[in-house]
């Protein structure tokens, strides 16, 4: 009936908000399912697509298309599923963020308001994407990553 649908949305709601990585199987998909893990990239939460190769040969095109840093689409076999499943989670809980406190100098604080306004960005994202080219151009740092 009405409300055990009703109950079933905010079960699904509030398990998305609560958890750090969603897996979804998406062999069979449905309407329901794709909205579920819309659901889950709009909270910013990493999303495992698992699709059983021995079920249906035909992978999701929209799924797979769509991977990016918080949607991963994984082929998996009956006897292969904990492998994959303990695999994608590893890799999702490096996507995770971190909260990060930082005290800064007022004149830091100044360039990052002003920057912000000019930019129409939040003063974090401006960090962010400060580090982020910072990452790209440290060659240290690129052949740390390249050797793991």
């Amino acid at each position: 009936d009405a409300q055990d649908v009703e109950l079933a949305f905010k079960l699904n709601m509030r398990s998305i908000k609560n958890a750090d990585v969603i897996i979804a199987e998406v062999t069979e998909l449905s309407s329901g399912i794709g909205f579920l893990i819309a659901t889950a990239l709009n909270e910013k939460k990493p999303v495992i697509a698992l699709h059983n190769s021995e079920i249906n040969s035909k992978q999701s095109k929209m799924l797979k298309g769509a991977q990016n840093k918080l949607l991963h689409f994984y082929t998996y076999t009956p006897e292969s599923l904990s492998e994959t499943i303990a695999k994608a989670v590893s890799l999702a809980k490096q996507k995770l963020d971190t909260k990060f406190i930082l005290i800064i100098p007022a004149e830091i604080d100044r360039y990052l308001e002003w920057a912000s306004k000019e930019k129409r960005m939040h003063k974090a994202q401006l960090v962010r994407e400060a580090i982020d080219s910072i990452i790209v151009d440290d060659e240290e740092y690129q052949q740390y990553l390249n050797s793991l």
